[in-house]
């Protein structure tokens, strides 16, 4: 039936993948308007007869069904206990257990940290560093706890919640898009809980209810700069440790204690250089490119490639091999240190200011609360190594298509994100692409 489709559900495990049927035939746009969460849940689905409540709340108990139960009849029996709820106008919902929002993240966090809980659609764990995103908002809802002195239920957060909070966090001074992802998963686990029954509080589906941060310009290297950072001699521990002190000691408040650089600090400097020079030279994410070795290396039609499967996207790609990174892999017996991102982040912008990228880009604006901008060193981060190399292949001439079999971008879109050209640049750009056109006009007027 045209418009109508049915619902599949798909167990992906190390070994096989499984698919079984709902039974159910379902409307695409009643379909599409439940995925994208722009629904209420006291709405129905004109196409099953049931709330949209009951159909999250079918689909949750879906994803829990143990992996060995998962089979055809089983799924059917779980999808009949919500479609025994059709056309009741007043169907019960399950009577608020007054969970205490605290107590929900710390549980949470500790059932995806013991792999319980598991990434949506899929039967892997959940990276650490998304594990740990929900600590981190755990820990701001105690601590908010603590300065309103009360509890908040999951009952409790509505919209009044959500703008005390947000202001509360901005007060702070939390960064827009800090507070944007904060926010993100503030709404996975309300949406979780409403799914699973523990709670009828539906705000999670107001408009707006995450909010969408602000835009940020961010840098990128050039290819000397690149080339710059790798030709930084890290051997020079005398001359280093000066160098290092002196940028250190620098932002510390008068009276405090001075910081000393040592040859083993050193060398985690030199570590951090390393893996984010093998970023700027293969275009990956921080989950990509610090895992590359010599196992990922393979030859084809007499060239050699890093093979790997991204983390996020789970897309295979396949990176022409700089040299560069080849001789970093070999300092390293083909296996790259391992280093946690917040270290690293720190690391890269000491080793940025020490080189002496400390002015302040064009497009960095005075703050309204009247801090100081930001320099080029300060906004140095692991992501900038995937928009490095975006942005200087580009600016050499490689297609656009060669730069998406590369980076993994699904679309063109999505990489322009990336590109951050100066206006000098764009005009060498301009130039190169505009040369057989401007030719022809100089021509055309002799």
């Amino acid at each position: 039936m045209k418009g109508y489709g049915t619902i599949h559900v798909r167990l992906r495990s190390k070994n096989a993948m499984r698919c079984c049927t709902l039974g159910i035939t379902i409307k695409a746009s009643e379909w599409n308007r439940y995925k994208a969460n722009k629904w209420t849940s006291s709405s129905t689905m004109a196409s099953l007869g049931i709330r949209y409540r009951d159909f999250a709340r079918m689909m949750a108990a879906i994803r829990l069904v143990p992996e060995e139960d998962f089979e055809n009849q089983r799924i059917k029996t779980v999808c009949q206990q919500y479609m025994d709820c059709k056309d009741d106008k007043h169907t019960a919902l399950p009577a608020p257990q007054n969970i205490r929002f605290a107590t929900y993240i710390q549980q949470y966090y500790e059932e995806l940290k013991t792999g319980k809980r598991l990434k949506r659609q899929q039967s892997v764990p959940v990276s650490r560093g998304y594990m740990e995103g929900f600590k981190t908002v755990g820990n701001a809802i105690l601590h908010y706890e603590q300065v309103c002195g009360k509890h908040f239920t999951l009952d409790d957060i509505d919209g009044m919640f959500r703008r005390n909070y947000m202001k509360w966090l901005t007060d702070r001074g939390t960064k827009p898009n800090t507070i944007k992802s904060h926010m993100r998963l503030v709404y996975i686990l309300l949406k979780t809980a409403f799914e699973e029954g523990l709670t009828q509080n539906d705000a999670f589906l107001t408009k707006g209810f995450v909010p969408t941060g602000e835009q940020v310009d961010a840098v990128y290297l050039s290819t000397r700069q690149v080339q710059a950072l790798i030709d930084l001699d890290m051997t020079d521990t005398k001359k280093l440790r000066s160098q290092f002190e002196t940028v250190l000691n620098a932002h510390l408040p008068p009276g405090a204690r001075q910081r000393r650089v040592y040859a083993e600090d050193i060398r985690r400097y030199a570590v951090a250089r390393d893996i984010f020079v093998i970023g700027c030279l293969t275009g990956q994410r921080i989950s990509d490119y610090k895992r590359i070795g010599h196992d990922m290396i393979t030859e084809y039609d007499g060239k050699q490639f890093i093979c790997l499967v991204q983390c996020k996207s789970k897309k295979k790609v396949m990176i022409p091999l700089d040299k560069r990174v080849r001789h970093i892999l070999d300092k390293y017996n083909g296996v790259l240190p391992k280093i946690n991102e917040p270290t690293f982040n720190r690391h890269l912008r000491l080793l940025a200011e020490t080189i002496g990228w400390t002015t302040i880009p064009a497009f960095e604006q005075a703050k309204p609360d009247g801090s100081p901008p930001r320099r080029f060193c300060d906004m140095v981060s692991s992501h900038t190594a995937r928009r490095t190399f975006a942005t200087n292949a580009y600016s050499c001439g490689v297609p656009i298509a060669s730069i998406m079999a590369v980076t993994g971008h699904s679309t063109e879109e999505k990489l322009r994100t990336y590109l951050h050209l100066q206006a000098e640049d764009k005009a060498l750009l301009a130039a190169r692409d505009m040369e057989g056109f401007l030719h022809l006009r100089r021509s055309s007027r002799l």
